[in-house]
Formats: C-alpha cells, sequence, structure tokens
C-alpha cells in the first residue's frame, strides 16, 4: 500500500495530507472533491480499473489461512461463517478457536467466511483504517467476505454505514435496489434479511474483478455472489 500511495519524500508531509492521499487512493481516478459533490451519500461508485494489482499487499486468502494456523481466531467474535439458500442466511459457527482446516472444510461445502475486524491481525489494513480514521474524523471499519465461486453467504439487505468494497481477490456479482420507501433512503439502521420477493428487480448488476472498487450508499439495498472464481473482498 504504502509504495502506490506514498513517494519517498511524501512520509514528511502532514499526517492530513496523507490521509487525504489515501483515499484519494481508494476512489482514484475520482478526485476527492468530485466523490464529496456527486456521490457520497446520493449515488453509488463504481471503479473497473483493470489492474488486478492494484489492492495487492493489502488482504488475500493466503494471508487468512496463516492467520487461522498462527493465531488465536475464535468463531463470532473473530470470524463467521455462512451460508445463504433458498431465501435463508444460516452461520454455521462452531464453539471456541476457529481451526483451519475445519475452517476450509466448511469453505470447500460452499460456506463463506467473514474476518470480523481482520486489522487486529493485518498491519497494512491497520495502516489504511488509522488514516481513514484521521480523514474522515470518526472511526472506520473494515469486515472481509470469502466466498466460493458460485455461493452467496448474506441475505439482500442494508447497512447503517456507507460501504466501500475493494475486491482483493476473485469476482463477484454485485446487484443494487432502490429503497423500498422514503424512510429507508440513507437510513440510520441496518435492515433485517430480506427476501428476494421484497426486494423487485436491481438497478445495477455488476461483477467486481480484482483490483476493482465500489460505494455502497448507506440505505441501499444490496447482495452479491462470487461469480466462476473464489472471491475475497474487504
Amino acid at each position: 500500500m504504502a509504495e502506490v500511495v506514498f513517494g519517498d519524500a511524501d512520509e514528511l508531509l502532514p499526517s492530513s495530507e496523507l490521509a487525504r492521499r489515501v483515499f484519494g487512493w481508494l476512489i482514484h481516478p475520482i478526485t476527492v472533491e468530485e466523490f464529496y459533490s456527486e456521490y457520497f451519500e446520493k449515488k453509488f461508485l463504481h471503479i473497473p480499473r483493470q489492474n488486478s494489482a492494484y489492492w495487492d499487499g493489502l488482504f488475500g486468502k493466503t494471508d487468512i489461512d496463516h492467520i487461522l494456523r498462527t493465531k488465536d481466531v475464535q468463531y463470532t467474535k473473530d470470524v463467521d461463517v455462512t451460508k445463504y439458500e433458498n431465501d435463508t442466511r444460516s452461520t454455521l459457527n462452531g464453539p471456541g478457536r476457529a481451526e483451519a482446516d475445519k475452517v476450509w472444510k466448511l469453505f470447500q461445502q460452499g460456506c463463506s467466511v467473514r474476518f470480523l475486524c481482520p486489522q487486529r491481525f493485518q498491519p497494512a489494513i491497520c495502516r489504511v483504517l488509522g488514516f481513514l480514521d484521521e480523514f474522515w474524523g470518526c472511526q472506520a471499519g473494515v469486515n472481509s467476505y470469502l466466498t466460493p465461486k458460485g455461493t452467496q453467504g448474506f441475505a439482500p439487505h442494508y447497512d447503517e454505514v456507507d460501504v466501500f468494497v475493494l475486491q482483493t481477490e476473485g469476482a463477484k456479482r454485485w446487484r443494487l435496489y432502490p429503497p423500498r420507501n422514503e424512510k429507508e433512503v440513507l437510513d440510520e439502521y441496518s435492515s433485517r434479511n430480506f427476501k428476494q420477493s421484497e426486494i423487485g428487480d436491481p438497478f445495477l448488476d455488476v461483477v467486481l474483478r480484482k483490483g476493482d472498487f465500489l460505494y455502497v450508499p448507506r440505505g441501499m439495498i444490496h447482495q452479491c455472489v462470487a461469480a466462476n472464481e473464489d472471491s475475497l473482498h474487504l
């Protein structure tokens, strides 16, 4: 990340300017000014970069394996194993430590693996979040989602936070849906899990590939399915 965002002399810049550059790196080639005038809490932003190396070094499947094998990763606290089938989302967490071999076995059976707060295990993510905390003036958060090809780990829903999607490996199909009523526009609370029949037709249907970016304003219904390869996004 540092090699992409900063030059050799940039580390001498004020931290506020470094923070602005990190956010600019997330949304490049859109400028910070354009993002806030045209997109922030107004509409989605999809950036297909055609640069599969853009997020390299941030977080990958090999990092997940290393963390599972070397750290005390606990189900529910640190990681969730989920599945979505027949309009129903299931959580298949076991008790205690999430052992690597058992997690990968569930993954091979079609389960998604969600890491909660992976920045506690991955310094590169922690550094990015530190800069975003400063730029936004509030605490930034992150989860990672590893999904087997052709599967879906979560039901259609919307979040109470603005979502910045970094596709770090593989490919995932995202579908976005309009709010069902005025109350749900920029809602301050996350939704329940919706059934397919409740959300109508998507206004966006796009595949994110490695290196791509997607911004989803809070309150916007979304669902995503791994494409023809395993998918990992932050």
